[in-house]
């Protein structure tokens, strides 16, 4: 009985000193909702085979939290962006390796570049008081596609973005300030052989991370 008060008296005394680590606001856990707006061009749901559609996503920072009205810096928080080009022509809607990638510049990207991307992730960027990157996509083969976007802080070290251990974040991307689905070329959704993507809603597809494009 002794043995089992001292180890609850060592868990609560090791809970104590991880708590007081931190700073007092990270106590009970700390949220963030970002707003990533997302730059499209050329604007129009199709493009001929060969050309470039460019892809870049530009914010202010500091970054506002919309969930504290805070502003927080992100150029220093390990935050990966990954995008897929899936082809909405396959009975099942799948990623497809039917492009190449060009930097901000014009030039081919190969799977692993100096400035830390690797593959089909790509690392922020600063530019004064913004971060950014820019990609090109041109797409190899005609077809009906879908862009997509997903993120990643990395986990392996702590803290990240403030001081606190126990951070959760999410992200919301807006294409091209886009206001209804349609901007983002819903009606295309139709056209796809993946019955499940034919089943979206409008409202589900302006709320998702994703852009439909035809290329003829």
């Amino acid at each position: 009985m002794k043995s089992i008060k001292i180890i609850l008296l060592s868990c609560i005394t090791l809970c104590f000193l991880a708590c007081e680590r931190y700073p007092k606001y990270c106590r009970g856990g700390i949220d963030f909702e970002f707003d990533l707006p997302v730059t499209i061009s050329p604007i129009t749901d199709t493009i001929h085979l060969g050309d470039t559609l460019w892809v870049e996503m530009r914010v202010d920072n500091p970054i506002l939290n919309k969930l504290d009205g805070k502003r927080y810096d992100i150029s220093e928080a390990d935050l990966f962006m990954y995008f897929y080009i899936q082809d909405l022509l396959q009975p099942v809607m799948v990623p497809t390796n039917q492009y190449y990638r060009l930097d901000e510049n014009g030039n081919y990207l190969s799977n692993t570049n100096p400035d830390g991307d690797d593959g089909d992730k790509v690392v922020l960027k600063v530019d004064g008081n913004e971060c950014y990157w820019k990609r090109g996509f041109v797409i190899t083969k005609k077809g009906l596609y879908m862009l997509s976007f997903t993120d990643d802080i990395g986990r392996s070290t702590q803290p990240h973005i403030t001081e606190c251990p126990n951070e959760e974040v999410e992200f919301k991307y807006t294409f091209n300030n886009a206001v209804n689905s349609e901007e983002k070329h819903f009606d295309l959704l139709q056209y796809s052989h993946d019955e499940s993507v034919r089943s979206w809603s409008s409202d589900l597809f302006l709320q998702s991370s994703h852009y439909a494009i035809c290329v003829n």
